[in-house]
């Protein structure tokens, strides 16, 4: 094990960064984009660093291999050991002159909100029966995750880890405010999403946008789908949402007090239908909660998309939206990758379609415009390959790799 201080570790890190910067296309005013004339010749430019390299490719065995025993070599030391080698990968990496770790600098200046100022997410509630439908008070039994049942649910729905790090920032659509979750072990949180090349605070960021990109229009409707997922025999599934659900495209139950719930909470009529809602009016009720959910998911679903399109490359888009990414990377560049700006670009719920169909007609239209969004998505792929060369790196210079081999 060496012996420098954390201090002495952070010097270090500070001194080996990248070099000369290259100013991000459109005039950006940031660090560490590559400029198109590289781009055009294949070639990404990056200083000569004491780092090892790193490649990010997830799928490339010998890349697999190497996080396999970063990450063994990472949880064999103490826990103390572990959060300063956490603490010496943040540093290091705050301090990168580069396009992505600017862009989390700028989004985290121009904030007012702190990660201190966010709450813990806020547990789901079910609609009661006694308030919403009165002659069918059957109770409400909560199915909790460790129960068979609840996993049946979520495979039926699809629900599951669907993000390839660990987020702790989110931002609650129903509330219209960020939440954040804590982690038993941070410095773990920290270390292994810097070994998928994303920087600290990137969640954070994610979550800012997404907030700003919402202007609070279809905040009604996705708060009342935020309510707990009931069937018809009273069971609340703990964690699964009426969003979740409705989402998913599986055959669901719908008891009325869920759907009529939906009813009060969006317009507050409650004699249009009131439980036990005949048969013959199924059909229209459904129909009519199903276009506010229709229009509440797609303005949901395009701002998320972007939020995660603002600093990543590589990670898959959800929702059948993946093979748009280039085109929302020359959306970002096109507004300066300024959430206020797009803000005031982007679409109303039924007019999404037509927006998205006018936004790919333009990129194909505009070659430089492709190309810049070209250039926008090298730079945060350099980008993560140089987060996750830190990450080795800093492992590296802890000794973590002889105390690993030594334990053999």
């Amino acid at each position: 094990m060496r012996t420098r201080s954390l201090a002495e570790r952070i010097l270090l890190g500070l001194a080996c960064l990248c070099g000369p910067t290259v100013a991000a296309g459109r005039g950006h005013a940031l660090e560490g984009a590559p400029t198109q004339d590289v781009v055009r010749e294949g070639v990404l430019a990056s200083s000569p660093s004491t780092r090892p390299a790193a490649r990010q490719s997830t799928e490339d065995p010998a890349a697999l291999e190497v996080d396999a025993r970063a990450k063994r070599a990472f949880l064999a030391l103490t826990e103390a050991e572990r959060s300063e080698v956490a603490d010496w990968i943040s540093s290091t990496i705050a301090g990168l002159k580069c396009f992505r770790v600017n862009l989390v600098a700028r989004s985290v200046a121009r904030s007012a909100l702190t990660e201190m100022d966010a709450p813990a997410p806020a547990e789901r509630a079910w609609f009661d029966p006694k308030v919403h439908a009165p002659a069918q008070p059957i109770p409400r039994k909560l199915v909790r995750v460790d129960d068979p049942r609840h996993a049946a649910l979520k495979k039926r729905f699809r629900l599951g880890a669907d993000r390839p790090w660990s987020p702790a920032a989110s931002y609650d659509w129903g509330a219209g405010r960020i939440v954040r979750q804590s982690f038993r072990d941070e410095a773990r949180r920290v270390f292994e999403n810097a070994l998928r090349g994303r920087a600290p605070r990137e969640d954070w960021v994610e979550a800012l946008v997404e907030a700003g990109l919402d202007d609070g229009s279809q905040r009604k409707t996705l708060a009342a789908f935020e309510h707990l997922y009931t069937d018809r025999g009273g069971n609340a599934f703990e964690g699964v949402s009426l969003h979740d659900a409705w989402k998913s495209g599986a055959d669901i139950e719908m008891p009325d007090v869920d759907v009529l719930g939906i009813v009060h909470a969006i317009k507050g009529d409650w004699t249009t239908w009131t439980a036990p809602v005949p048969e013959r009016e199924h059909a229209r009720l459904y129909e009519t909660v199903g276009g506010w959910f229709a229009e509440a998911k797609a303005h949901r679903v395009l701002r998320v998309v972007l939020a995660r399109s603002y600093l990543e490359a590589d990670e898959p888009l959800p929702d059948g939206y993946a093979h748009l990414a280039p085109n929302f990377h020359c959306l970002w560049d096109e507004h300066e990758s300024d959430p206020a700006k797009l803000l005031a670009a982007l679409p109303a719920a039924k007019e999404q379609k037509a927006w998205l169909e006018a936004l790919a007609a333009r990129v194909r239209a505009d070659p430089q415009a492709w190309e810049r969004g070209q250039v926008r998505l090298a730079a945060l792929r350099r980008d993560a390959a140089e987060v996750r060369g830190v990450a080795l790196w800093v492992l590296q210079e802890y000794g973590a790799y002889e105390r690993l081999d030594a334990g053999k």
